[in-house]
Protein backbone atom coordinates (compact mmCIF):
# COMPACT_ATOMS: atom_id res chain seq x y z
CA UNK A 1 0.00 0.00 0.00
CA UNK A 2 0.93 3.95 0.03
CA UNK A 3 1.42 6.19 2.39
CA UNK A 4 1.32 9.76 2.08
CA UNK A 5 2.91 11.26 4.93
CA UNK A 6 1.25 14.79 6.11
CA UNK A 7 4.43 15.62 7.92
CA UNK A 8 6.86 15.20 5.44
CA UNK A 9 5.13 15.38 2.08
CA UNK A 10 6.82 12.39 1.05
CA UNK A 11 5.02 9.05 -0.40
CA UNK A 12 6.03 5.48 0.92
CA UNK A 13 5.52 1.91 -0.62
CA UNK A 14 4.88 -0.88 2.34
CA UNK A 15 4.89 -4.37 1.23
CA UNK A 16 3.67 -7.21 3.13
CA UNK A 17 4.34 -10.91 2.64
CA UNK A 18 3.51 -14.11 3.33
CA UNK A 19 6.69 -14.57 5.72
CA UNK A 20 5.40 -11.52 7.80
CA UNK A 21 8.07 -9.69 6.65
CA UNK A 22 6.86 -5.49 6.13
CA UNK A 23 9.35 -3.07 4.76
CA UNK A 24 8.62 0.36 4.11
CA UNK A 25 10.11 1.92 0.82
CA UNK A 26 10.46 6.11 0.96
CA UNK A 27 9.40 6.69 -2.74
CA UNK A 28 11.50 9.49 -5.09
CA UNK A 29 11.90 10.21 -8.42
CA UNK A 30 15.48 9.44 -9.36
CA UNK A 31 17.72 11.11 -12.19
CA UNK A 32 16.44 9.14 -14.85
CA UNK A 33 12.71 10.36 -13.90
CA UNK A 34 11.80 6.95 -12.81
CA UNK A 35 10.58 5.66 -9.70
CA UNK A 36 13.12 4.77 -6.70
CA UNK A 37 12.81 2.90 -3.58
CA UNK A 38 14.91 3.22 -0.32
CA UNK A 39 13.58 1.13 2.50
CA UNK A 40 13.46 3.21 5.84
CA UNK A 41 12.17 0.01 7.98
CA UNK A 42 11.21 -3.28 8.35
CA UNK A 43 9.67 -5.72 10.54
CA UNK A 44 8.13 -8.78 11.61
CA UNK A 45 4.56 -9.26 11.74
CA UNK A 46 3.32 -13.06 10.57
CA UNK A 47 1.69 -14.37 7.80
CA UNK A 48 0.30 -10.85 6.28
CA UNK A 49 -2.85 -10.97 4.13
CA UNK A 50 -2.38 -7.17 3.21
CA UNK A 51 -2.17 -3.83 4.51
CA UNK A 52 -3.76 -0.16 4.00
CA UNK A 53 -3.12 3.28 5.35
CA UNK A 54 -4.24 6.01 7.01
CA UNK A 55 -2.43 9.41 5.96
CA UNK A 56 -4.88 11.39 8.11
CA UNK A 57 -4.37 9.43 11.08
CA UNK A 58 -0.79 8.24 10.00
CA UNK A 59 -1.27 4.57 10.87
CA UNK A 60 -1.36 1.45 8.56
CA UNK A 61 -3.10 -1.37 9.36
CA UNK A 62 -2.16 -5.24 8.41
CA UNK A 63 -4.22 -7.92 8.24
CA UNK A 64 -2.06 -11.23 9.51
CA UNK A 65 -3.79 -14.51 8.61
CA UNK A 66 -3.49 -16.09 12.15
CA UNK A 67 -3.87 -13.53 14.45
CA UNK A 68 -5.97 -10.39 13.23
CA UNK A 69 -6.11 -6.67 12.23
CA UNK A 70 -2.98 -4.85 13.66
CA UNK A 71 -2.32 -1.08 14.21
CA UNK A 72 1.02 0.47 13.00
CA UNK A 73 2.26 3.99 13.12
CA UNK A 74 2.97 4.77 9.66
CA UNK A 75 5.77 7.07 9.91
CA UNK A 76 9.47 5.82 8.80
CA UNK A 77 11.04 6.81 12.30
CA UNK A 78 8.22 5.17 14.42
CA UNK A 79 8.76 2.17 16.77
CA UNK A 80 7.93 -1.07 14.69
CA UNK A 81 5.63 -2.18 17.90
CA UNK A 82 1.91 -2.59 16.69
CA UNK A 83 -1.17 -3.25 18.76
CA UNK A 84 -3.85 -6.26 17.05
CA UNK A 85 -6.72 -4.12 17.34
CA UNK A 86 -9.29 -6.95 15.72
CA UNK A 87 -8.53 -10.35 17.18
CA UNK A 88 -9.84 -12.97 14.45
CA UNK A 89 -12.52 -14.19 15.68
CA UNK A 90 -13.97 -11.16 17.59
CA UNK A 91 -15.97 -8.21 15.81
Amino acid sequence: CLYHSPTSGRIYFITTSEEGVVAQYDLTLNAAGRIAGEKVREWTVGKCEGAVADDAAQVVYISEETKGVWRFAAEPDAQTQGKLIAPVGEH
